[in-house]
């Protein structure tokens, strides 16, 4: 997950990767930041599956 200036779509933040190993052993994706002047943002979700993956 990744926060983006909403501007120019220049990677602000990023948060760590998490991965679903097992059925019902989610994770929840996090990113922390603190913006240090009013900035508009956009949140990034990127979502990989790979072929017989679930999903």
């Amino acid at each position: 997950m990744q926060v983006l200036n909403a501007e120019d779509d220049s990677v602000l933040f990023s948060g760590d990767a998490t991965e679903v190993t097992a059925w019902n052993d989610w994770k929840t994706p996090t990113v922390t930041f603190t913006l240090e002047k009013e900035t508009i943002v956009k949140l990034r979700v990127a979502v990989e599956n790979k072929a017989a993956g679930w999903g």
